[in-house]
Protein backbone atom coordinates (compact mmCIF):
# COMPACT_ATOMS: atom_id res chain seq x y z
CA UNK A 1 0.00 0.00 0.00
CA UNK A 2 1.39 3.47 -0.75
CA UNK A 3 1.47 6.28 1.53
CA UNK A 4 -1.72 8.56 1.65
CA UNK A 5 -2.95 12.25 2.61
CA UNK A 6 -6.34 12.71 2.64
CA UNK A 7 -8.10 15.69 3.97
CA UNK A 8 -10.80 14.91 6.80
CA UNK A 9 -14.50 15.80 5.41
CA UNK A 10 -14.97 18.33 8.57
CA UNK A 11 -11.36 19.64 7.32
CA UNK A 12 -11.89 23.34 6.85
CA UNK A 13 -12.55 26.04 10.26
CA UNK A 14 -11.04 29.25 9.93
CA UNK A 15 -11.52 32.49 11.76
CA UNK A 16 -11.83 35.90 10.04
CA UNK A 17 -11.44 39.40 12.21
CA UNK A 18 -10.48 42.76 11.70
CA UNK A 19 -7.17 42.55 12.98
CA UNK A 20 -6.55 38.81 12.16
CA UNK A 21 -6.98 35.48 10.19
CA UNK A 22 -6.07 32.11 9.91
CA UNK A 23 -7.21 28.55 8.63
CA UNK A 24 -6.41 24.87 9.91
CA UNK A 25 -6.95 21.98 7.41
CA UNK A 26 -7.09 18.72 9.18
CA UNK A 27 -5.55 15.56 7.25
CA UNK A 28 -5.01 11.95 8.18
CA UNK A 29 -1.82 10.15 6.86
CA UNK A 30 -1.61 6.27 6.33
CA UNK A 31 0.99 4.67 5.23
CA UNK A 32 4.12 4.93 7.19
CA UNK A 33 5.44 4.64 10.34
CA UNK A 34 8.34 6.42 9.55
CA UNK A 35 8.07 10.40 11.47
CA UNK A 36 10.55 12.37 9.54
CA UNK A 37 8.56 10.90 6.42
CA UNK A 38 5.48 12.14 7.48
CA UNK A 39 6.95 15.45 8.44
CA UNK A 40 8.51 15.78 4.81
CA UNK A 41 5.30 14.73 2.84
CA UNK A 42 3.47 17.36 4.66
CA UNK A 43 5.84 20.29 4.08
CA UNK A 44 5.67 18.79 -0.08
CA UNK A 45 2.02 17.78 -0.22
CA UNK A 46 0.04 20.48 1.61
CA UNK A 47 -0.95 24.01 -0.01
CA UNK A 48 1.78 26.78 0.33
CA UNK A 49 -0.80 29.01 0.62
CA UNK A 50 -4.77 29.41 1.25
CA UNK A 51 -6.91 32.00 -0.30
CA UNK A 52 -4.48 34.87 1.32
CA UNK A 53 -2.78 33.11 4.37
CA UNK A 54 0.43 31.03 3.69
CA UNK A 55 1.17 27.62 5.76
CA UNK A 56 2.37 28.51 9.09
CA UNK A 57 3.33 25.91 11.71
CA UNK A 58 1.81 21.95 11.44
CA UNK A 59 1.60 19.48 14.07
CA UNK A 60 2.05 15.66 13.28
CA UNK A 61 -0.09 13.19 16.15
CA UNK A 62 0.48 9.27 15.86
CA UNK A 63 -3.06 7.37 16.51
CA UNK A 64 -1.80 3.79 15.55
CA UNK A 65 2.22 3.19 14.57
CA UNK A 66 3.22 -0.40 13.82
CA UNK A 67 6.68 -0.24 12.59
CA UNK A 68 6.00 -4.21 11.75
CA UNK A 69 3.30 -3.01 9.71
CA UNK A 70 3.33 0.61 7.97
CA UNK A 71 0.24 0.12 5.72
CA UNK A 72 -1.51 -0.26 8.99
CA UNK A 73 -0.10 3.11 10.41
CA UNK A 74 -2.36 6.22 10.75
CA UNK A 75 -1.29 10.18 11.99
CA UNK A 76 -3.31 12.91 11.98
CA UNK A 77 -2.22 16.20 10.76
CA UNK A 78 -3.35 19.77 11.12
CA UNK A 79 -1.71 22.26 9.50
CA UNK A 80 -2.24 26.02 10.45
CA UNK A 81 -2.48 29.29 7.58
CA UNK A 82 -1.34 32.63 9.07
CA UNK A 83 -1.22 36.01 7.23
CA UNK A 84 2.26 36.14 5.37
CA UNK A 85 4.55 38.51 7.28
CA UNK A 86 5.64 40.21 4.03
CA UNK A 87 2.92 41.77 2.19
CA UNK A 88 4.43 41.16 -1.14
CA UNK A 89 4.22 37.21 -0.30
CA UNK A 90 0.66 36.99 -0.67
CA UNK A 91 -0.18 34.44 -3.51
CA UNK A 92 -4.03 34.98 -4.49
CA UNK A 93 -5.55 37.78 -5.39
CA UNK A 94 -6.43 40.37 -2.61
CA UNK A 95 -10.52 40.07 -3.36
CA UNK A 96 -13.15 39.33 -0.56
CA UNK A 97 -15.76 36.67 -0.71
CA UNK A 98 -18.91 36.97 0.73
CA UNK A 99 -21.08 33.58 0.47
CA UNK A 100 -23.92 32.06 2.21
CA UNK A 101 -24.91 28.24 2.39
CA UNK A 102 -28.30 27.94 3.21
CA UNK A 103 -31.41 26.06 1.64
CA UNK A 104 -34.97 26.48 0.44
CA UNK A 105 -37.66 24.68 -1.25
CA UNK A 106 -38.53 24.36 -4.96
CA UNK A 107 -42.01 23.72 -5.95
CA UNK A 108 -42.08 20.83 -8.60
CA UNK A 109 -44.92 20.24 -10.64
CA UNK A 110 -43.43 17.36 -13.02
CA UNK A 111 -40.66 14.29 -11.73
CA UNK A 112 -38.27 12.51 -14.44
CA UNK A 113 -40.08 9.53 -14.25
CA UNK A 114 -43.09 7.76 -12.57
CA UNK A 115 -41.59 5.40 -10.39
CA UNK A 116 -44.66 4.36 -8.57
CA UNK A 117 -48.76 5.00 -8.74
CA UNK A 118 -50.75 4.84 -5.75
CA UNK A 119 -54.80 5.33 -5.45
CA UNK A 120 -57.51 4.85 -2.97
CA UNK A 121 -60.26 2.92 -4.16
CA UNK A 122 -59.84 3.49 -8.05
CA UNK A 123 -57.27 2.56 -10.55
CA UNK A 124 -54.69 5.07 -10.77
CA UNK A 125 -54.69 6.28 -14.53
CA UNK A 126 -51.34 7.83 -16.53
CA UNK A 127 -50.48 11.45 -15.10
CA UNK A 128 -47.57 12.04 -17.56
CA UNK A 129 -45.02 11.79 -14.63
CA UNK A 130 -47.45 15.22 -12.90
CA UNK A 131 -47.17 15.00 -9.65
CA UNK A 132 -50.02 15.41 -6.95
CA UNK A 133 -52.56 15.30 -9.79
CA UNK A 134 -55.90 15.96 -8.80
CA UNK A 135 -59.78 16.15 -9.92
CA UNK A 136 -58.98 20.00 -11.12
CA UNK A 137 -55.46 20.68 -9.67
CA UNK A 138 -51.69 19.29 -10.10
CA UNK A 139 -50.46 20.07 -6.52
CA UNK A 140 -47.22 19.10 -6.96
CA UNK A 141 -44.37 18.95 -4.42
CA UNK A 142 -41.86 21.21 -2.38
CA UNK A 143 -38.38 20.21 -2.45
CA UNK A 144 -36.10 20.75 -0.03
CA UNK A 145 -32.51 22.01 -2.08
CA UNK A 146 -29.28 23.50 -0.87
CA UNK A 147 -28.34 27.05 -2.04
CA UNK A 148 -25.05 28.12 -2.63
CA UNK A 149 -24.96 32.18 -3.25
CA UNK A 150 -21.01 33.29 -4.03
CA UNK A 151 -21.01 37.43 -3.97
CA UNK A 152 -17.16 38.16 -5.35
CA UNK A 153 -15.85 41.80 -4.75
CA UNK A 154 -14.42 41.69 -8.03
CA UNK A 155 -18.10 41.32 -9.13
CA UNK A 156 -19.27 44.47 -7.59
CA UNK A 157 -16.29 46.54 -9.10
CA UNK A 158 -17.85 45.67 -12.96
CA UNK A 159 -21.59 45.88 -11.97
CA UNK A 160 -23.48 48.36 -13.09
CA UNK A 161 -25.95 50.51 -10.54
Amino acid sequence: MSIRLLEQYDSRSATVSNTSSSAELHYVMTGTADALEVNALVASSTPPAYGNLVRGDWSIEPVHVDSTNPDACIWDVKVKYVPPTDPKATTTDPATFNFDTGGGTQHIIASKSTVGAYGTGTAVGDNGNLIGVTKDNVEGVDVTVPVYSLRDALFRRFRRD
